[in-house]
């Protein structure tokens, strides 16, 4: 499922991240096992659908696209 970034995400905020995600990108969201590194404030993530490496991005940070 497609989801757009409606903030900017950078590294200074979640130092997993390995770049800066911004506002309007569009993510996916992961489904695969996350062996409990998600925390409750996020979600999983990926940037090709169903694919790794996933990371967690803030919910706050993150809209569905229909």
């Amino acid at each position: 499922m497609p989801y757009m970034l409606i903030r900017d995400v950078t590294p200074a905020e979640c130092n997993w991240l390995p770049r800066i995600y911004t506002v309007g990108e569009i993510v996916y969201k992961y489904f695969g096992a996350t062996y409990k590194c998600i925390g409750k404030n996020g979600s999983a993530f990926c940037e090709v659908p169903d694919q790794i490496p996933f990371f967690e991005l803030p919910n706050d940070a993150v809209t569905p696209v229909e």
